[in-house]
């Protein structure tokens, strides 16, 4: 199976309070979808010596879990949506793609 990984700029929402701690110094868990679709893939954020906050936007990696049909649909510039899904906490786009 390949595996995906993004760099990406992604920003969270005031709703990701009631999920998680802020400031987040630790890797988390989330759902990941595009805008529009009906069902989302597991992710992970990486967070590697930094300190999160909500409302600044920050450069990130992102490893995406089963990615079958958003592989064709992902590309630099594409916007997308994290949270639980359908309730999003943070926004994002995707800056570089990393297959492996």
């Amino acid at each position: 199976m390949e595996r995906l990984s993004l760099i990406a700029e992604i920003i969270f929402l005031e709703t990701a309070k009631n999920s998680f701690s802020f400031p987040i110094g630790n890797s988390i868990r989330m759902s990941f979808w595009l805008p529009g679709d009906k069902a989302s893939t597991f992710s992970e954020i990486q967070i590697n010596n930094k300190i999160i906050d909500l409302g600044k936007h920050e450069i990130l990696e992102i490893k995406l879990g089963d990615i079958g049909l958003l592989l064709s649909r992902i590309q630099k510039g594409t916007e997308f949506r994290m949270g639980t899904f359908p309730n999003e906490i943070a926004i994002g786009k995707v800056i570089e793609i990393k297959r492996s």
